[in-house]
């Protein structure tokens, strides 16, 4: 793609059940090869080609306005802008976003509000909005999201160096993204729900990283009650979860998992 002129900029279509219509923004669709061979030379003294992962600068801008520059392997370009606006509370809802233009030449993510008049003040991130659900959750869901990654981490399997993150319902992985932070595939699968009408209620959200505050935050400002890593916490995000309803399920790998807060919601015993 050599210039804006030439970009499409396309509605994505619904793609998951329980969507709903409605006004949705018009999108580039400009996702990158996340892996890119490099030669190296092993302790054999061998030279070979092996996949990395890439990284690549995004800047953002809001109808001119400049608010940040992330680093993505950028897959999902358009739907990470819009999952970042969304969990920043600087857009309050998808009907404000008009399009979402990425040119990689220009490392330039270029965002058109309906109104033009930018965004709004961003939410603190240590004071999101409560959770409304008060999803329970049986051991073996648990077990099922975990096994269920394995299906999914592409990039990861190929080249290491990445990050996944998952939404999961019913045993189901509705989207699974994957980049070189774990709040920018949390952030694309924000943006994924928004751009499919997706609501939080009922569902899972999986990550490989660790549990800080901001992803607990995030999680509730997507609606999820639900968090579960195969990694470690953050006291702070313990405290978080607790307050918000946010059920933390930490250090999930094969049968083994710990559950930080909302435990009475942990389902016991054999599966009725």
């Amino acid at each position: 793609m050599s210039n804006h002129e030439e970009m499409r900029l396309t509605p994505l279509p619904p793609q998951a059940p329980g969507s709903t219509g409605g006004v949705l923004p018009l999108l580039s669709d400009a996702g990158l090869d996340p892996t890119e061979a490099v030669p190296v030379l092993d302790q054999r003294g061998v030279r070979r080609e092996v996949p990395t992962a890439t990284e690549q600068a995004l800047t953002i801008k809001v109808d001119g306005d400049e608010l940040v520059t992330l680093m993505t392997i950028g897959a999902q370009p358009e739907l990470l802008v819009l999952g970042y606006l969304r969990n920043q509370g600087l857009v309050r809802s998808i009907d404000e976003v008009a399009t979402i233009a990425v040119e990689w030449e220009r490392e330039l993510a270029e965002v058109t509000t309906r109104a033009g008049r930018g965004v709004h003040a961003p939410l603190k991130v240590t004071a999101p909005p409560p959770v409304a659900s008060s999803q329970s959750l049986h051991r073996d869901d648990i077990h099922r999201v975990v096994n269920l990654v394995s299906e999914h981490n592409t990039v990861y399997r190929t080249a290491g160096s990445v990050h996944g993150c998952g939404l999961v319902e019913d045993g189901r992985m509705l989207f699974f993204c994957e980049d070189v932070a774990r709040h920018n595939a949390t952030d694309a699968i924000a943006g994924w729900m928004w751009m499919n009408r997706i609501e939080g209620d009922g569902k899972i959200l999986y990550s490989t990283g660790r549990l800080t505050t901001e992803i607990v935050a995030k999680t509730a400002l997507m609606g999820i009650a639900v968090l579960v890593s195969r990694n470690g916490v953050t006291h702070s995000a313990v405290e978080l979860a607790r307050d918000v309803g946010v059920m933390l399920v930490a250090r999930a790998r094969g049968r083994g998992f710990q559950v930080f807060s909302c435990q009475d919601r942990l389902v016991h015993g054999e599966r009725s």
